[in-house]
């Protein structure tokens, strides 16, 4: 059972239709900002990392998300990737199931994104929670986590 701000849902499949039918609303369509501060630190990484997104959106939904995408961050990414095939060493997301199943095969930077601390579907124990796994709540932590790791790679001794 998994309780959203749109109410208690009693199985995966509920939380599925749920989804789809918030795909259908206008609000998705049209009224989706970017969070306070992502643009901001999404830019200053992109002055020194290459930056791509991957997601695991379904197909149907790939032209709205470029759309999206070209509206609120024009020329920011070099890929806009649907599936993870592609080697991706950092992930940030808000789904603890994807960010743990990403712990597990090695990515090495984890970022699970709790927005202020108020997504009830990203909720996890901490005593679950992989050590790659770093919980994160504003933008600008993910850009410190971030730049700190830039900073680290590039020691030679790392």
């Amino acid at each position: 059972m998994t309780t959203t701000r749109y109410g208690t849902l009693r199985s995966e499949a509920e939380a599925d239709t749920s989804v789809h039918e918030f795909f259908k609303t206008s609000y998705f369509k049209t009224g989706i900002q970017p969070l306070l501060g992502a643009q901001e630190a999404l830019r200053k990484l992109s002055a020194s990392c290459n930056m791509s997104v991957v997601t695991l959106r379904q197909n149907i939904l790939k032209q709205q998300t470029f759309q999206w995408l070209e509206e609120h961050y024009p020329g920011l990414f070099q890929g806009i990737h649907f599936g993870n095939q592609y080697g991706a060493k950092v992930l940030i997301d808000d789904n603890p199931k994807y960010a743990i199943d990403s712990a597990k095969v090695g990515i090495r930077v984890v970022l699970l994104f709790d927005y202020e601390n108020s997504y009830t579907w990203s909720k996890t124990e901490s005593i679950n929670q992989p050590p790659l796994i770093t919980k994160v709540h504003k933008w600008e932590a993910v850009e410190k986590q971030l730049t700190g790791l830039i900073h680290k790679t590039s020691d030679p001794y790392y």
